[in-house]
Formats: C-alpha cells, structure tokens, sequence
C-alpha cells in the first residue's frame, strides 16, 4: 500500500451460462427425465459441449486472469457434474452454481459488484443481466 491507498484489490468475475452457452441439449425430454430420477451422468451425457466456447473461457482465464464462473439452471448435483467435467477438460472454472430460476439469478448477477460480464445463449435473457450482458460471437476477444 502506498500513500494512504486502502488496499482494496479484488478480481473481476465473468459468468458464464452452461445452457445452451457451453453447451446444448441434444435431447431435452430424455435430459428432463434423467434429472427427475437424478441420474446426472445420464442427463449430462445429452449435452454436447461447444468447443469454441470453451476455449474462449479457458483463453480469457489464461490471457487476462479472469476468474470464470459458470451458472446452470438445473439442480446443485448436476451443477457439481458439470464442475468436475470442466475441470477434467481442463478449464479450471472457479465455481459452477445452480440458480433453479433465471428471475433470482439475474438480478443477484446485475446488482453484485464482482461480476463483470455475462454471457447467456438465450437471447431472452440477456436483458435481465443489464449492462453486464454479452454476446458470444466465435472469434471474437
């Protein structure tokens, strides 16, 4: 600390949306019925991963620091599968967490300090995030 300065340093965080973001569910009505028989090996099986996104996350972890984070909107056990899944592809996320509903996940995301950016798949959400909300575009840093 120098001259009177506070010390006050934190890291900007950048979220991340598992659904239909990092990756897309190639059967939804067999997904639905996995996650009601908490099956989640099964239910993460039916997703296919978007390799593009994922090297964008693990280049802007490594390039400018930035802590990742990952959301879901299914239960906290898959949450936790996906974690795993993404630190065995080697994109070390810091936290995967399971918001059950877009309304109370949203507005936790536009008013916390921290998180910086969003980006969500569902172009109807991105809205609720405020000025935080981006948009993937392949390519593009």
């Amino acid at each position: 600390m120098e001259r009177g300065q506070l010390g006050v340093s934190y890291q900007t965080i950048t979220v991340f949306v598992f659904d239909g973001l990092i990756a897309e569910c190639s059967h939804p009505r067999a997904d639905q019925l996995a996650c009601m028989a908490a099956r989640w090996e099964r239910a993460l099986s039916m997703w296919e991963w978007d390799v593009l996104v994922l090297d964008h996350m693990h280049d802007m972890m490594s390039r400018f620091q930035s802590q990742v984070e990952v959301i879901t909107w299914k239960p906290p056990a898959f949450a936790q599968l996906v974690h795993n899944r993404l630190w065995e592809m080697d994109v070390p996320v810091s936290e995967t967490t399971s918001a059950l509903s877009y309304q109370s996940a949203s507005q936790r995301i536009a008013t916390d300090p921290l998180i910086s950016a969003v980006y969500d798949g569902n172009p109807h959400h991105r809205h609720g995030y405020g000025f935080k909300a981006r948009e993937f575009v392949p390519g593009q840093m």
